[in-house]
């Protein structure tokens, strides 16, 4: 009587594995910037959701100019309830500011913590439209829906 064997050979085993390298190599670099996209939508959520606020605060009278709002006012209750926001926390990502000197119009977002983007900025002016500084490979793919990898 002849022994069967059972289990599988090491070449077997070996193509196995570089089948499965193959596909982990394939897969894993499209996950691997998807914090940075993370950091990035919630920096342009939130510069949209400050200009809508001052704008409509502007059409309500409580506002005559486009006003000066820094990092730190934006964590003050009677700087941001006014204007139907929640203060913001101290933020370990960005720095915002709107109508400060370089973008008197609108607000900026800086990217303050390490990775590949520190000191990015995400721009949104008044009319509405975004601008990106320094976030390759992230480019403006529309004014108006801002940038994107």
């Amino acid at each position: 009587m002849k022994k069967t064997k059972e289990g599988f050979t090491l070449v077997e085993i070996l193509i196995i594995v570089v089948i499965i390298a193959v596909l982990a190599a394939m897969i894993l670099p499209r996950y691997v910037d998807q914090s940075e996209n993370g950091y990035i939508a919630e920096a342009q959520s939130f510069l949209g959701s400050l200009r809508s606020a001052i704008i409509k605060h502007m059409d309500l009278g409580g506002f005559d100019a486009w006003p000066t709002i820094d990092n730190d006012q934006m964590s003050d209750p009677a700087v941001m309830n006014p204007l139907g926001l929640q203060p913001l926390p101290a933020h370990p990502n960005w720095l915002y500011c709107c109508g400060c000197a370089a973008y008197p119009n609108g607000c900026y977002a800086q990217r303050l913590t390490t990775g590949k983007h520190i000191g990015a900025i995400i721009y949104l002016s008044e009319a509405g439209e975004y601008s990106c500084e320094g976030l390759n490979p992230y480019t403006l793919i529309d004014a108006k829906r801002g940038c994107r990898a």
